[in-house]
């Protein structure tokens, strides 16, 4: 079926209802559609209408409609979202997230927490998104975190495992992971995790050299993690 991105009388159908946060009533507009109608609302939400509304109105909107059906419109809010902070609306409303996260499949978590660990977070507020979203669950919470792959989910896998109660058969298992993503900073990253846990069987060969007072950094913060470890972010 192909895609109308625009259609003049739907828009505006469907703006006032954004614009006013009327979420149950967006939701029953967008019920009561075809499905190529449907589709081209999700187009029109995703890209304009959900993008320049307030940002209280998008958040009661996601409030009526994800929860609803997470698989028909959460994809439509994330990209919307993204856009959002691109043009610099940077709100997020952690009790929406919170109601969300309470009736989220694991498919949800991973999709919402792939998103919001991309948007240039400061960590403090990304760190409350994974707890809101995983409880810092060790297995599902550093699976991801390793799956989005950047400065700061690795930040939070290194604070993760620092709170663990785990073995080095668990730390081992998660070095190994971040070295057969193969990639500069995760490379990097399995030999801080190396260096600061005393990992002594690792394969390979690791360019990092850390002193013990330089290993102290990566505790102190996330600006002294990205700076001990020479990352860019």
């Amino acid at each position: 079926m192909s895609l109308h991105r625009h259609n003049p009388l739907l828009s505006q159908k469907l703006r006032p209802l954004v614009t006013s946060g009327n979420g149950a009533a967006l939701l029953a507009a967008v019920e009561r559609l075809s499905v190529a109608e449907r589709r081209t609302a999700g187009y029109m939400l995703s890209t304009d209408l959900l993008v320049k509304c307030e940002g209280e109105a998008y958040w009661q909107c996601f409030l009526a409609l994800v929860p609803a059906s997470s698989k028909a419109y959460l994809g439509t809010f994330l990209k919307a979202l993204v856009a959002r902070f691109r043009a610099g609306q940077k709100t997020l409303d952690e009790a929406v997230l919170r109601d969300f996260a309470a009736v989220a499949t694991p498919i949800d978590v991973r999709k919402t927490l792939e998103v919001l660990l991309t948007l240039r977070l400061g960590v403090e507020t990304a760190s409350r998104m994974v707890e809101i979203f995983t409880h810092n669950r060790l297995e599902p919470t550093a699976a991801l975190l390793l799956k989005v792959g950047n400065p700061i989910s690795y930040y939070l896998l290194f604070q993760l495992l620092r709170r663990a109660d785990v073995d080095a058969a668990v730390l081992r298992h998660y070095a190994l992971l971040l070295m057969r993503k193969a990639d500069p900073l995760s490379f990097k990253m399995a030999s801080a995790l190396r260096l600061y846990f005393g990992l002594t069987d690792l394969p390979g060969t690791f360019s990092l050299h850390l002193e013990a007072y330089e290993l102290s950094r990566l505790e102190q913060g996330f600006e002294p993690f990205l700076k001990t470890l020479q990352i860019q972010y």
